[in-house]
């Protein structure tokens, strides 16, 4: 009812401003009084809006701070200096003040700086009162901890806020050792209710270890115990939705849809007290990936399997070294588990499986072991791994055993002769990846015996430094190292 009655005062309205301007077309005016008719409206206008420039702010500091308190759910104290624009709305400037989530003295997030606060002018005409519509930050820095961040949660789910804008700024997270671990630029961050869909919304546009990402949150009232996430990142692309649902029980479950490097996912979890379990939707058979795991929140520790089918093994190897070591100094101290990654490539004529097993470890993410499987061949096991760089490229470099588990087929694959054959249980070799332009390179190669360089079953290390970019280039190689003398 109160929605007709609306309605019907803007028809109301609009009907009498329509009869204003068919009434000002019947009258004939002379250019002069049409010029300066124009100059009277405009002249007023800005008389209208200049007025409250004469207010004494400085008395009202105690009421903007409850106000935004009240409309806000933050505080805004030791305000100072406040100064009225009404260009390009009216607002006022507040030159310094501080911002906290709770009344606690300890809950500072941030000392800020030309803080505009926009007002409905009609309220403070007719009441004198400060009616705040919005407040827009600019060019600030934000220190989050972790009880900060439980405040703001709180923030997010229960409270009833009017909109605050933040531009251009920095949120810095800092850690229980009071240092700062995490830098993240904030380029557009929008926090609101949508009145008319009855949503809250979050919406963030910034960027995380030099990777840029849109993060957007969204609540509908008319389904409380529901909230959507989006968070899209850019170089790497990498999409992901999720929906979280809250029974009577505090237990929640939900769907996540995540879009990488062409591949769709889509996981079920469900997360009950301290411990989180997820794993991949089976209901389509051409979905190329599988991801499953559980993750303890407190204290915070993971074990995540992910398993990739019909993958680029080359393309994907390249990418993965080159994003791991862009963000080697950059994880989270309190990021801990396992990460387990398996490829399954069925399409390449000699890489079957491939292997990761990653420790992530008080800031550190540390490949433990990997292997790859040669198809009816063997097993390479890879260990020693590090980052190298030389003029300007960066290198992968790794120990390497091959375990011959069928030696007809290694001869075979790679086309060695009767009379180069021996009888064979492993190849030792060392290998380099230029991360940067994919290409191989093998080294100090052995065969059966990395130690024993006297048995004549064992090569030397005179062959240094092969470049292998394609299968044909590595057969012939593996072809030359068995050829006798």
């Amino acid at each position: 009812m109160k929605k007709y009655f609306k309605n019907l005062k803007k028809l109301y309205l609009y009907q009498k401003l329509i009869l204003l301007f068919n009434t000002i077309k019947e009258i004939k005016l002379t250019n002069f009084q049409i010029i300066f008719a124009a100059y009277a409206i405009i002249f007023s206008i800005f008389l209208f809006l200049s007025i409250p420039g004469l207010f004494n702010y400085e008395k009202k500091i105690e009421e903007i701070e409850t106000k935004i308190e009240q409309d806000f759910k933050v505080y805004l104290n030791n305000l100072s200096n406040i100064k009225y624009r009404f260009i390009p709305a009216p607002h006022i400037i507040i030159e310094t003040g501080e911002l906290k989530l709770s009344k606690s003295g300890e809950s500072q997030i941030a000392k800020l700086e030309d803080i505009k606060i926009f007002l409905s002018i009609i309220d403070l005409y007719k009441n004198k009162n400060i009616k705040i519509k919005k407040i827009l930050i600019n060019k600030a820095n934000f220190y989050f901890k972790d009880t900060d961040f439980i405040l703001f949660n709180k923030h997010l789910h229960k409270n009833i806020n009017k909109p605050i804008k933040i531009k251009n700024s920095n949120f810095f997270y800092v850690n229980t050792e009071n240092e700062v671990s995490t830098i993240s630029p904030i380029k557009n961050f929008n926090y609101y209710i949508d009145l008319q869909n009855k949503e809250k919304k979050l919406k963030l546009k910034g960027k995380l270890f030099d990777v840029d990402y849109n993060f957007n949150w969204s609540k509908n009232y008319q389904k409380p115990n529901i909230v959507e996430t989006s968070i899209k990142f850019q170089n790497p692309n990498i999409n992901i939705f999720n929906q979280f649902k809250t029974n009577k029980q505090n237990i929640i479950t939900g769907k996540s849809k995540i879009n990488f490097l062409d591949n769709k996912l889509n996981l079920l979890f469900n997360k009950e007290n301290n411990l989180l379990k997820f794993e991949t939707e089976k209901f389509d058979k051409s979905i190329k990936s599988d991801l499953y795991g559980e993750i303890e929140i407190d204290p915070f520790y993971f074990n995540v399997n992910l398993v990739l089918k019909k993958f680029d093994t080359i393309s994907l190897i390249k990418t993965m070294f080159s994003y791991l070591y862009s963000i080697e100094n950059m994880v989270h101290k309190n990021l801990n588990g396992n990460f387990f990654l398996k490829i399954n490539n069925k399409n390449n004529k000699l890489l079957e499986k491939l292997n990761f097993d990653f420790l992530i470890e008080e800031g550190k993410i540390n490949l433990v072991s990997s292997t790859v499987n040669l198809k009816k061949i063997g097993k390479i096991k890879f260990s020693n791994f590090e980052y190298l760089e030389r003029v300007d490229k960066l290198y992968f470099k790794s120990r390497s055993e091959l375990f011959i588990y069928d030696e007809k087929q290694f001869y075979r694959r790679f086309q060695i002769p009767r009379e180069d054959r021996i009888n064979l249980n492993k190849i030792y070799f060392d290998i380099e990846v230029n991360v940067d332009d994919g290409v191989f390179y093998l080294f100090n190669m052995g065969i059966n015996s990395k130690k024993d360089l006297d048995n004549e079953n064992v090569l030397n290390d005179n062959i240094l430094n092969y470049e292998i970019e394609n299968l044909q280039q590595l057969t012939k190689v593996i072809r030359d190292t068995f050829k006798n003398d």
